[in-house]
């Protein structure tokens, strides 16, 4: 699971892109920006290959932790999936 995290760390992002590929790594994106969070660059310019897409996600939650536990059943049952 993927908390706030912006992924601008080429480091970090290569390291999760590996674990993806060769370890069968699964992600579970938690960030207001959804999928956006992923993208190298403004959205309106085109987007070139970009291998954080090749992580395979089981989930993305657009909501914060505290609404997701504080009432949104829907968010907060995707979380929860994460963890079975």
């Amino acid at each position: 699971m993927v908390i706030g995290y912006g992924f601008q760390d080429n480091h970090i992002n290569d390291l999760l892109v590996q674990a993806g590929a060769q370890r069968g790594m699964r992600m579970h994106l938690v960030n207001p920006a959804g999928l956006d969070v992923l993208r190298r660059y403004p959205t309106h310019a085109i987007q070139g290959p970009n291998p954080l897409d090749d992580i395979p996600l089981i989930g993305v939650t657009v909501r914060s932790l505290r609404e997701a536990f504080s009432g949104d059943k829907l968010s907060q049952r995707s979380l929860l999936r994460f963890f079975e």
